[in-house]
């Protein structure tokens, strides 16, 4: 498996803030969040088999890697280009630690993008004026992203988007469908 440094947590658990098709992005501590990828390996009693498996993991762990430095790479551009998105951090190994992972005795290390943490709402959920202003402040913020050469067909709806009341502004959460045009 793909080695990155430990991650320096200060919560002991990390609550699940969100979960989408490939991945899931728990609270590391107040100011971070980490996206952790949803891989489920069955290991079986045959020693071959195992082996086949943990081969299988490493190139998963490999793979991973890689498509976490994509990530990495198109948050921290779209973040320098000033585009609202989660400050990235960088690519870590993160103890998770939820009652799914019985605290964290089950496989508690884990490979993940790590960026800051929002608290807002999830754009989708507003209502009435705060959803007229988050439907501006969304329009504004996609037309930031075309004028500085970023595209997203997924974003082009409020999934994936969240209200920041602190900055007055969205945030796209999930920048990994984010190209460059």
């Amino acid at each position: 498996m793909e080695t990155a440094p430990q991650f320096p947590q200060s919560q002991f658990l990390t609550p699940k803030l969100g979960k989408g098709y490939n991945g899931v992005v728990y609270g590391i501590s107040k100011g971070y969040a980490a996206k952790v990828s949803i891989h489920v390996l069955q290991i079986g009693h045959n020693s071959g088999r195992r082996q086949a498996l943990n081969d299988i993991r490493c190139a998963i762990g490999r793979q991973l890697l890689e498509e976490y430095k994509e990530e990495y790479n198109i948050a921290a551009d779209l973040y320098n280009a000033e585009i609202s998105v989660p400050r990235p951090e960088g690519i870590y190994q993160v103890e998770i630690r939820w009652l799914e992972t019985a605290f964290g005795l089950f496989f508690p290390e884990k490979l993940a993008f790590v960026m800051e943490r929002i608290h807002g709402t999830q754009a989708n959920k507003t209502q009435g004026d705060l959803r007229k202003r988050v439907e501006e402040l969304h329009r504004l913020e996609l037309n930031k992203c075309h004028e500085r050469g970023f595209y997203s067909a997924k974003h082009l709806s409020l999934n994936d988007v969240v209200y920041d009341s602190n900055r007055n502004n969205i945030v796209f959460v999930d920048v990994g469908h984010f190209e460059r045009v």
